[in-house]
């Protein structure tokens, strides 16, 4: 998969699988910089040079799991926290959307735990088909069905969103894969291999 050229990967997805990597690691590509043809592996040689960290040899995926357990006990008061801890276990009953605001807060990452469900922002998706359709007969109705469509659809997302994750474990993955900076316990280092390593990643789902 290293030598696979990035012509290989539509051209919307490449483009957000660059935002992702400029995000991630506080960098950016300058105009042309980047070529179709060059490989994943190339394109991981372009990113090291630019991360403004210092490279060392540890793991952050262990890092973020010792920091969230100090944040999870503080918040929580939950003591014996592991990888294989379910979330929803730690948090005092009827405090968990509390709780993680807390959690939240600490780390500095906004909705890091919720995500909205699908149906939700496909009833979204169908009110707008609806309007297209619904203008083109009656422009009263095709009004009403829209906004009634669009603010069920909105509180839907907020009132019944899904838990993004079980464990601690898979939290502290996630930290390291996409806030990488800040799962770390030195967000000035960071460590080259494993940056490779999330790269190869994400690339990996669209060469399967």
């Amino acid at each position: 998969m290293e030598n696979w050229t990035l012509e290989k990967i539509d051209f919307e997805d490449l483009n957000d699988l660059i935002a992702q990597i400029e995000t991630a690691f506080a960098i950016q590509f300058a105009e042309n910089e980047l070529s179709s043809k060059m490989s994943v592996a190339e394109l991981c040689e372009k990113v090291l040079p630019k991360i403004k960290a210092e490279a060392v040899n540890d793991c952050t995926t262990q890092q973020a799991f010792y920091k969230l357990r100090q944040i999870l006990r503080s918040v929580s008061g939950h003591q014996v926290i592991k990888p294989q801890t379910k979330l929803k276990t730690i948090f005092p009953k009827g405090k968990l959307r509390n709780s993680i605001q807390k959690i939240e807060k600490e780390l500095q990452i906004e909705n890091l735990f919720w995500v909205a469900p699908t149906l939700a922002g496909l009833g979204l998706g169908i009110g707008v088909v609806g309007l297209f359709f619904s203008l083109i007969l009656h422009w009263t109705n095709g009004m009403y069905l829209f906004l009634s469509i669009f603010f069920i659809s909105i509180i839907s997302m907020q009132t019944f969103k899904v838990f993004r994750f079980q464990t601690v474990g898979e939290l502290s993955q996630y930290l390291t894969n996409f806030h990488y900076f800040q799962a770390r316990r030195n967000a000035y280092t960071y460590n080259p291999h494993e940056v490779k390593k999330i790269i190869k990643e994400w690339f990996e789902v669209y060469y399967k």
